[in-house]
C-alpha cells in the first residue's frame, strides 16, 4: 500500500489517554512527540499508510527510551488511527504487550492553562513572611535561597488556568510538574505568593511570601520584635556529617495554652527504655471523637502499629502529659546532619488553639527521653485500649463511590459496586477540559476486593471523616464514599492530616479503582 499524502491535519495537534493517565502525544505534520510525565520518550518520523477503515501509522523509531538511558524500556508495536482516536500496542520486555488509546485535547503540556510570557509585575525580590526565604525573578528565571546560603535557581514560566483563571509560576521544564525547585505549588495574586514546603515526615509548611517595594529594599530593616535565629553550630553546605543547628529564640519553652489542636511526636529512643526502641504517636480531633495513631519499635528494630478513633477528647489529658515531660524545654531546636535522613532522630510537632506551638526535630540524636518516650506509648496505648467509636466492619461493605473534580472542569467519577461472592464490578466516568464524558466498565477480581478491605482496615480511612485538611490547596479535590450493607455510608476526603505511616491508605484504594480500571 502506498503512503497516504497531506493526510495528516486531522492528526495535528495534542492527544492523551482518553480512560486513564498514561502517554500523551504531539503530532506537527508527519512528526510524532510522544511523552511520559512531560518528558520525550519517542520522537520520530511517520508514514500514514491505508488498512481498511484504519490509518496505520508507520514509524521511522519505534524505542521508547528515557533521555539518560541507552536502552529502550519499551517498543511501539502497532500505531493507528481510526474512529477519532490513536491507538497504541506497547511490548514490554517483561509484561508483554500493552494497549494505550488516545483521544484529542486542548490540553498544552502544562495542563489547560495559558502561558502569560514575561510578566513585569512579578520581576523583583520577594520575602518570606516571618522567615528567611527569599525569592529573586528576573528574565524567567528565579532565585531561590535561605538566609545567607548560596542561592539555587530554576527557569520558570507564569501560567493562567483557563477555567479558574488562577496564575500560578510553574518549571519551564513540562517534566516537572508539581513544583519549583524545593517548592510545591506556587499561586501568585497581586503581591502575594503563596506555597509549600514538602516534608516528608510532617504536613508540609506554608510559606507566604510579598513582594518588596524600593523603599522596602532601601530600608531593609529587620522587625524589632522578631528575634534572630541563633546558629549554635553551622558547616560547609553538603558536608556529609557535618551538623548545622540553630535555635528560635521566639519560640516558647513554657506553654499557657491548655487546648491542644494536635499532638505529632516521632523519636528514636536513647537506651534505658524499657524495651522501646522508637515511639510514633498521632492524635487529632476527629468528627465523632479524638483520632490517635501509635507506632512502636523494639531494640531489635520490629515495629508494630495501631490505630483508633476514641469517643473521648484526649487533649486535656495530652496536654498535661506534654507539660509533665517537659517537651517544651527544647523548642525552636532544630539540627541537621548532612548524610543522614530528615528527622532521622525525631521530630515534636504541637499545635494549641492560641497558635502556640511546640516544634522540634533532629535527624540524628532523639527527641524524647527514654522516660517521656515509654509515658507517651503507654497513654495512647492505654487509650486505644479502652472505648471505641464503633465503625462499620469492610466485611459488610457493598460498594465504594469515588469522586474527583479539577480546577480545569474535568472530573472523574468511579463506582465499585461489591457482589456477594467477594468480587466486583467498577463503572467509571471521565471528563477533561472539553465536554465529552468516556465511561468504562471492567471486573475486579475477589483477591483485589479482599486487598481493598485490608487496606481499609490497615489505615483506619473509615475513621478519617471529621479530621482537620492538611492546608495545602492541590488544583483538585478527592472524596470517597464507602456504603455498607445496613445502608450506613461515610465520606471521607483525600487532604486529611494524617500519619505518614497510613495516610497512603486512600490513594491504594484509588489506584485500583480509577487508575487501573
Amino acid at each position: 500500500m502506498q503512503p497516504v499524502e497531506n493526510a495528516t491535519p486531522a492528526l495535528d495537534g495534542a492527544w492523551e489517554p482518553a480512560f486513564s493517565v498514561g502517554p500523551r502525544v504531539e503530532i506537527d505534520g508527519h512528526t510524532l512527540i510522544r511523552l511520559w510525565r512531560g518528558a520525550p520518550v519517542l520522537e520520530t518520523e511517520f508514514e500514514l499508510v491505508p488498512d481498511g477503515e484504519r490509518l496505520t501509522l508507520t514509524l521511522t523509531d519505534n524505542a521508547l527510551r528515557y533521555s539518560a538511558s541507552s536502552e529502550p524500556y519499551a517498543t511501539v508495536k502497532e500505531c493507528w488511527y481510526e474512529n477519532g482516536a490513536l491507538t497504541f500496542v506497547d511490548d514490554y520486555p517483561i509484561s508483554g504487550e500493552s494497549t494505550e488509546i488516545l483521544v484529542p485535547t486542548t490540553n498544552g503540556r502544562y495542563g489547560n492553562v495559558t502561558e502569560l510570557g514575561g510578566v513585569e509585575q512579578l520581576q523583583g525580590t520577594w520575602v518570606e513572611d516571618g522567615g528567611g526565604y527569599t525569592l529573586v525573578f528576573e528574565d524567567g528565571v528565579m532565585r531561590y535561597g535561605y538566609g545567607d546560603s548560596a542561592p539555587s535557581q530554576v527557569e520558570i514560566k507564569i501560567v493562567e488556568n483557563n477555567s479558574s483563571g488562577q496564575r500560578r509560576i510553574i518549571d519551564a521544564d513540562p517534566s516537572k510538574p508539581d513544583g519549583v525547585g524545593i517548592f510545591g505549588t506556587m499561586e501568585w495574586e497581586g503581591d502575594t505568593i503563596r506555597t509549600y514546603l514538602p516534608i516528608t515526615d510532617t504536613v508540609p509548611e506554608r510559606l507566604v511570601f510579598r513582594k518588596l517595594r524600593p523603599a522596602e529594599l532601601i530600608l531593609d530593616v529587620e522587625p524589632e520584635d522578631q528575634p534572630e535565629i541563633i546558629i549554635v553550630r553551622e558547616t560547609e553546605p553538603d558536608v556529609t556529617g557535618g551538623t548545622d543547628t540553630t535555635l528560635d529564640p521566639s519560640m516558647p519553652s513554657e506553654i499557657v495554652s491548655t487546648q491542644m489542636t494536635l499532638f505529632d511526636v516521632t523519636s528514636v529512643l536513647p537506651d534505658g527504655a524499657d524495651g522501646i526502641g522508637f515511639v510514633s504517636a498521632f492524635a487529632a480531633p476527629a468528627g465523632k471523637g479524638s483520632f490517635l495513631f501509635l507506632e512502636t519499635g523494639d531494640d531489635r528494630g520490629e515495629r508494630s502499629q495501631t490505630w483508633a478513633l476514641v469517643p473521648e477528647d484526649v487533649f486535656p489529658a495530652l496536654s498535661a502529659l506534654t507539660a509533665a515531660c517537659d517537651l517544651a524545654a527544647n523548642n525552636g531546636y532544630h539540627s541537621e546532619t548532612h548524610g543522614l535522613p530528615e528527622n532521622f532522630g525525631g521530630i515534636i510537632r504541637i499545635l494549641y488553639a492560641s497558635g502556640e506551638m511546640i516544634y522540634v526535630s533532629d535527624n540524628q540524636s532523639p527527641v524524647l527521653t527514654a522516660e517521656a518516650g515509654e509515658q507517651i506509648a503507654a497513654f495512647f496505648a492505654g487509650r486505644m485500649g479502652g472505648e471505641r467509636v464503633p465503625l462499620p466492619d469492610p466485611v459488610t461493605l457493598r460498594a465504594i463511590r469515588f469522586e474527583e473534580t479539577r480546577d480545569d472542569g474535568g472530573f472523574t467519577r468511579a463506582v465499585l459496586t461489591i457482589s456477594e461472592d467477594g468480587s466486583g464490578q467498577v463503572e467509571k466516568q471521565s471528563s477533561y477540559s472539553d465536554p465529552t464524558v468516556y465511561e468504562t466498565s471492567s471486573e475486579m477480581d475477589a483477591a483485589t476486593v479482599a486487598a481493598i478491605r485490608e487496606r481499609i482496615n490497615a489505615s483506619g480511612i473509615l475513621a478519617w471523616a471529621g479530621l482537620p485538611d492538611n492546608g495545602i490547596r492541590f488544583s483538585w479535590d478527592k472524596q470517597m464514599t464507602f456504603v455498607f450493607a445496613d445502608a450506613t455510608e461515610i465520606t471521607v476526603q483525600e487532604d486529611r492530616l494524617l500519619p505518614d505511616q497510613i495516610h497512603g491508605g486512600f490513594f491504594d484504594i484509588e489506584l485500583e479503582i480509577v487508575s487501573k480500571r
